[in-house]
């Protein structure tokens, strides 16, 4: 019986590897056809019912910059939130776009906006089962405290507004 059910195991996690992998080629497929290559993307952990989504940036100005002003969340190769602003600034590098937290039984995903010379906001976003959507944008802050520090269910971002 014990065998049986670490078969099964192993058959989900090979299952769900296969699924990633297809999920990472309709992405590229899908920027490839676009035919911007100023685009980048990273894809979010696995969150079970949720499923996992992927955050592209885009629309740099400037080549040389590595800033971008146009965030795009897919789930299952689907849009479900765009957000976009010419004087916004996201930092972010292929596979290196947000950094994900956990908030209760949600999931944020945090960017950073460039706000040279003050220190970065944080544009959050936060991912249910159904949707994706804005959560906020943080003031200037140097993010000393960064996560769940109380362990209160609830992701926190501080520190100082200035450097």
């Amino acid at each position: 019986m014990r065998m049986i059910s670490n078969f099964k195991k192993v058959e989900r996690i090979k299952m769900m590897r296969i699924l990633n992998c297809l999920e990472f080629l309709l992405i590229l497929v899908c920027l490839t056809l676009a035919n911007d290559s100023q685009r980048i993307f990273q894809n979010s952990f696995y969150h079970g019912k949720i499923s996992k989504d992927s955050v592209v940036l885009s629309g740099t100005p400037d080549p040389e910059v590595p800033y971008w002003n146009k965030a795009e969340v897919y789930r299952q190769g689907k849009l479900i939130l765009q957000y976009s602003d010419k004087e916004l600034e996201l930092e972010g590098s292929p596979g290196h776009i947000f950094t994900e937290g956990r908030s209760g039984k949600d999931y944020v995903y945090i960017l950073t906006i460039n706000e040279r010379p003050l220190p970065p906001r944080f544009l959050i976003l936060k991912a249910t089962k159904d949707s994706v959507g804005i959560l906020g944008i943080t003031g200037n802050t140097t993010a000393v405290i960064f996560g769940d520090v109380d362990k209160d269910g609830i992701f926190e971002i501080g520190g100082s507004a200035r450097f």
